[in-house]
């Protein structure tokens, strides 16, 4: 499909340009600005005294306080003149009506998603078959004395990446490692710890999570915490997201 921009669009991003240069040059002398992250457009509707929409541009700025973001904007008539007087000599108003509107949206970095890096983990992980073994020990008789018997449990699996929250070494990722197969000695195991109801604390499972982190997680510069599901659980969105190891953990933070 082709995609057409009009010179008026791109006039337009022109003087969006100019404007986070002037935003990023207004708040740069606050402790906690933190940069513009982005900004996205999208239709804004006049009433009165006639109907009319117009573009309203949304800049999302980054702040590593929320509370006295909100207080020096509040406070500080100035910073949003400023930026107004600025928008609108990029964006006169024609006719007596607007051509365009603006807003802020104040974001803390260190519970945003990062793309990027989630972009990253799923192309490290997903769309792949696992494979890891595990080696036990158990006594038995034999009928005559008790042995040790070596114990094989073997997995298959796959990866889901659910979520990467934060920017740099302090990001934290969120994973869901998704068992295909469980078997020990060669025979089906799965359906012993789907008895046991998905038993995430069960050795083996723990043994599994820390071998995977060893051998796929310890050396990425960021922290991710991996949680354990069957193929066939139910498994809904709040085990997944809003309640899952990270959102616990940004929560304690903030």
């Amino acid at each position: 499909m082709k995609i057409i921009i009009t010179e008026e669009q791109v006039e337009s991003i022109k003087k969006i340009r100019v404007l986070e240069k002037y935003i990023d040059h207004i708040l740069s002398e606050y402790p906690w600005y933190e940069g513009i992250d982005s900004f996205k457009v999208e239709p804004f509707g006049f009433r009165s005294p006639i109907a009319y929409e117009v573009p309203l541009y949304r800049f999302f700025i980054k702040t590593n306080d929320h509370e006295q973001s909100f207080h020096d904007t509040d406070s500080d008539n100035s910073l949003i003149d400023d930026i107004d007087d600025m928008f609108i000599s990029l964006f006169p108003k024609k006719d007596g009506k607007w051509t365009a509107v603006w807003v802020f949206n104040y974001v803390d970095p260190w519970v945003m998603e990062n793309l990027k890096l989630k972009k990253l983990l799923k192309k490290l992980f997903e769309n792949k078959e696992f494979e890891m073994t595990l080696t036990d020990t158990e006594h038995a008789y034999d009928g005559y004395n008790y042995v040790t018997e070596d114990i094989i449990y073997e997995f298959k699996f796959h990866v889901v990446v659910n979520s990467v929250l934060g920017e740099g070494t302090r990001s934290v990722g969120d994973i869901n490692i998704i068992i295909d197969s469980i078997t020990k000695n060669g025979n089906d195991y799965y359906n012993n710890w789907v008895n046991r109801n998905y038993d995430d604390g069960a050795w083996y499972i723990d043994e599994l999570k820390d071998k995977f982190y060893d051998e796929h997680l310890l050396y990425l510069p960021f922290s991710i915490y991996t949680n354990v599901y069957g193929y066939d659980e139910d498994i809904n969105e709040e085990d997944t997201i809003d309640e899952s190891v990270i959102k616990k953990i940004i929560r304690k933070l903030l």
